[in-house]
């Protein structure tokens, strides 16, 4: 499979049931996505979630070069279900995934990874 990150087209979903915490929205710069000073300089929305088990994470979606917009579906509510969809942002932007220690981690750096498909991990 060739991988285009410049065109790739990034859906996000919920990944685990649970609560919708908060949402945070920072304004910032556009530095290619890969640039490690994305994740802190570019403009993002933050959410966080709680999982039923009381372990919270969040994702943080970060707008690229050409990227300038961010799609983010989540409404204060108290429930979230797996797979509901969270977002959407495009052409080469980035997703982070912040999680706590415990959490184990399945895959490599490198690893070609599914929106929705893909098990990244689980809470130990």
């Amino acid at each position: 499979m060739y991988n285009r990150p410049l065109f790739n087209v990034l859906c996000q979903w919920v990944p685990l049931s649970g609560k919708f915490v908060s949402k945070t929205y920072n304004s910032g710069k556009f530095l290619a996505a890969f640039n490690h000073k994305a994740s802190l300089d570019n403009e993002q929305t933050v959410v966080m979630f709680e999982t039923e088990s009381g372990k919270r994470y969040k994702i943080k979606q970060i707008a690229g070069l050409i990227a300038r917009r961010i799609l983010n579906y989540m409404e204060p509510e108290n429930r979230v279900e797996r797979g509901q969809r969270l977002g959407f942002i495009r052409f080469g932007s980035r997703v982070d995934i912040i999680v706590p220690e415990d959490f184990q981690i399945d895959v490599s750096l490198g690893d070609m990874v599914r929106g929705n498909q893909t098990i990244i991990g689980r809470f130990e």
